[in-house]
């Protein structure tokens, strides 16, 4: 099949089918008596596959690569292709979180800004020493903050381990992101730790909601809980924080309780038991 019936028959030009030729992306090795170029089924099957390649937006230097390479088949190449797009996006994600990580702290000065990226590039190490030293290391609270932003979102008993020892930090935000991070891992021993964060008041809605999670497999959350209402240390706002929580908390423990705080002498205390006991169809 000479080079211009292949033209009228795929709509590609002949200059096209000469560069593809030059990149080697068809090449057929015929010719005829007259030393034209003679195309072959085969390489017509071939020049479709460029095509519906090129279709896809793939650039042709790609697509020379994976010819070069011996992927068999139409499908097959896009089965590959899907595969490596996959594994692309994957990664562009993981840099958009940890640019959005970045961009979130807002350090405010270029040397700042050098030493976050420079502990977010550690903790990505598959050393736990060098993890250990990156997340703990520095001193400005406004860089461990996105470190342990990023630990909460990789796995292993190493990084567990990790955010165990910024569970007491002494920066606020650092501590409680750690607290609340482990316990949605299941760690054990969590439950005093988030009862500490509603009363301090530091993102006492999301410690509630694990409260809630975790109270079905731990009977003493309402007994601790009582207690911490009944502390002479604990202040007015800190219990009205613990009687809210106790809306999260499933079963007849949280629901005694709560009856029983209908009387308290605090009457904020009281109206936010009746109306949470009213709301569970109790009141």
């Amino acid at each position: 099949m000479l080079i211009g019936e292949v033209s009228r028959r795929t709509g590609i030009s002949a200059r096209m089918l000469r560069h593809y030729e030059e990149l080697g992306l068809v090449s057929p090795h015929a010719r005829t008596s007259g030393g034209y170029r003679d195309y072959s089924e085969e390489d017509l099957r071939q020049l479709l596959q460029v095509e519906a390649l090129r279709s896809l937006g793939l650039p042709l230097a790609h697509i020379a690569q994976l010819l070069a390479e011996g992927v068999g088949g139409l499908p097959t190449m896009i089965d590959r292709l899907i595969a490596e797009t996959r594994q692309r996006i994957n990664r562009d994600r993981e840099l958009l979180r940890r640019l959005q990580l970045v961009r979130h702290e807002q350090p405010e000065e270029t040397a700042e800004l050098l030493e976050v990226i420079d502990v977010l590039r550690q903790l990505r190490s598959g050393d736990p020493a060098v993890r250990q030293r990156a997340a703990l290391a520095a001193k400005n609270p406004r860089v461990r903050q996105p470190a342990v932003s990023l630990l909460t979102g990789m796995a292993g008993a190493g990084v567990d381990k990790l955010l165990e020892t910024l569970a007491d930090d002494a920066d606020d935000l650092i501590r409680s992101r750690a607290i609340l991070a482990l316990s949605r891992r299941g760690r054990a021993g969590m439950v005093p730790r988030l009862l500490g964060m509603i009363v301090e008041g530091l993102k006492d809605v999301e410690a509630a909601e694990l409260l809630g999670e975790l109270a079905p497999a731990d009977e003493k959350v309402v007994d601790e809980l009582e207690e911490l209402l009944a502390a002479a240390g604990t202040t007015p706002a800190a219990r009205l924080r613990l009687v809210q929580a106790l809306a999260e908390i499933p079963g007849p423990g949280a629901e005694q309780l709560l009856a029983a705080l209908i009387d308290d002498e605090d009457r904020v205390v009281a109206g936010t038991a009746r109306y949470i006991l009213r709301q569970r169809g109790n009141g």
